[in-house]
Parts: C-alpha cells; sequence; structure tokens
C-alpha cells in the first residue's frame, strides 16, 4: 500500500512530533496517515491558550488544504483551560469553516466514557492541580463526575522533557492508588498521551481502553 486511504490531521501544542506519531503508528490500521502540525504553548493556563488561537486557526486552514478527512486537536489541558463551551464552540467554527469534521482528544476521551456509560469516574494526571480543577469540570459539562483524583503535579516544560517510559509507569502508579481510594469509580481516566487513557470496570476488575 503506497498510499493512504485516511488522513487523520492532528495539532498539537507544541512545535516537534515524537510520541504523537510513534502511538498513533502502533494501533492504527495500515493505510492511515497522520499528518501533523503544532501550536507552540508555553504553560498550561488560559492565557497562554488563547494566545495561540490565532495560530490555531491557520493550522485548521493548512490541514484543510492537505484535504485530511479529519482534524482533531491534540492537548486535554489545551481543551480543558478553554471550557468545554467554547471548546465545541471552536470545533464547529473550524467545521464549519473547513467542511471537514473536527474533535478534540478530551471529547474523544468523553465520546469513549459515554459509550462505556461511565459517569462516576476516577482520574489520574501529570498534571499542576488547576489543570486537573479544569478538567473535572469540562467533564462536569458532560455529566461525568470526577469521585477521586491523583495527580503528580509538572510544569508543561517539565511534561516535554520527561520519559516516555518513566511517564507510563507514573500512569499506572497513579491510577493503582486513586482506583484502590475510589472502588466506586466506574472508570478511570488517565489523560496525557500515555497509550491507556481510559480503564473501565467489568464486574470489579478494570479494562483498558487504548485510544
Amino acid at each position: 500500500m503506497i498510499s493512504p486511504w485516511y488522513q487523520l490531521g492532528y495539532v498539537i501544542p507544541h512545535l516537534y512530533t515524537d510520541l504523537d506519531a510513534y502511538q498513533f503508528y502502533r494501533v492504527a490500521p495500515e493505510g492511515m496517515m497522520l499528518v501533523t502540525t503544532g501550536l507552540d504553548l508555553k504553560d498550561y493556563t488560559l492565557a497562554a491558550v488563547e494566545r495561540e488561537l490565532p495560530v490555531l486557526w491557520q493550522r485548521f486552514d493548512l490541514l484543510a488544504n492537505k484535504k485530511v478527512d479529519r482534524i482533531s486537536l491534540s492537548g486535554v489541558p489545551v481543551a480543558s483551560a478553554l471550557g468545554r463551551k467554547k471548546m465545541r464552540e471552536i470545533l464547529a467554527e473550524g467545521e464549519a469553516r473547513t467542511g471537514i469534521p473536527c474533535d478534540t482528544d478530551l471529547e474523544a476521551h468523553i465520546a469513549t466514557l459515554q459509550h462505556l456509560g461511565a459517569k462516576r469516574i476516577a482520574l489520574a494526571t501529570r498534571w499542576p492541580e488547576a489543570v486537573s480543577a479544569a478538567l473535572t469540570r469540562y467533564l462536569a459539562d458532560a455529566d461525568i463526575e470526577v469521585i477521586a483524583c491523583r495527580s503528580r503535579a509538572r510544569s508543561l516544560a517539565e511534561n516535554k522533557q520527561s520519559s516516555a517510559a518513566d511517564d507510563h509507569l507514573l500512569a499506572l502508579d497513579l491510577g493503582g492508588q486513586v482506583l484502590r481510594e475510589a472502588p466506586d469509580a466506574q472508570a478511570l481516566l488517565m489523560p496525557g498521551g500515555l497509550g491507556c487513557p481510559t480503564m473501565a470496570r467489568t464486574d470489579g476488575s478494570a479494562a483498558a481502553v487504548p485510544w
């Protein structure tokens, strides 16, 4: 197969592509291609995200000109900072502007949780408290309640420099802790590009749902 049958346009929060492409090609069916472009997010604050919005529209236009089949905005902290109402408005405007379906990682996580019927969840992140709190509010707007949270607060710069293997182990450690603390949680959400962001309880056990 020398040409792709499906192209996913992906706007990532930073200027380089590493795990995004690596993980995509590990799990995507043959013939799917990832077309990435980036923002230059400096930190997790709303002000930093809003500074990148003009660039975001340029990236949407770029991907539309590449004739991708779908456009997705990466970065759960980006969507969390904007809030669900604003984020969905941006996606709707992007779709109207390009004629291409537009999505974001966080809305995809919500769709997965809703598909699994999970309304009360545990959360494990590697983000500061403000980001986890914003994510909790975003999920609440989708009628999903975070009943327990475990996090290892790190800045965006620290997360960019961290080891993917170490981050995966950190996610499993934090996820295990919060599930033990919240046995009533119907699912565990571990966002952050670690390859296994959603886990759903089935008969008391946890079943991984890869992104």
